[in-house]
């Protein structure tokens, strides 16, 4: 997952604040549908439910962007549990936890 100003990247927010980049890997190398769940951080969600053929030109990764004016807390791969999967425990991805930086005191005691 990543994130980018809307604003840096084509010079507007009309279509949103943010991009994100969500990239799927398919590592059972079956070709099924992408169902993803978008969690923000105002508690708010959106699914995204993209077809099978989303594979036909690379059937190892796909990558799905998207414009929000919402920041992204969490994504879901097959949140409903719909589809085959050897290993769903790493289905989810959560936003890390970012601390502004602390400003440095500049006056020590001698």
């Amino acid at each position: 997952m990543t994130e980018q100003q809307a604003e840096a990247l084509i010079g507007s927010t009309e279509n949103g604040s943010y991009y994100y980049r969500i990239t799927v890997a398919n590592e059972g190398q079956q070709i099924m549908p992408i169902h993803l769940r978008v969690t923000y951080e105002d508690g708010s969600d959106e699914m995204m439910m993209l077809p099978a053929d989303a594979w036909r030109s690379n059937e190892l990764t796909f990558t799905k962007g998207f414009f929000s004016d919402k920041k992204v807390h969490k994504v879901e791969l097959d949140p409903l549990e719909a589809f085959a999967d050897i290993d769903p425990t790493d289905n989810e991805w959560i936003a890390p936890d970012v601390q502004p930086e602390q400003e440095e005191s500049g006056g020590g005691s001698r």
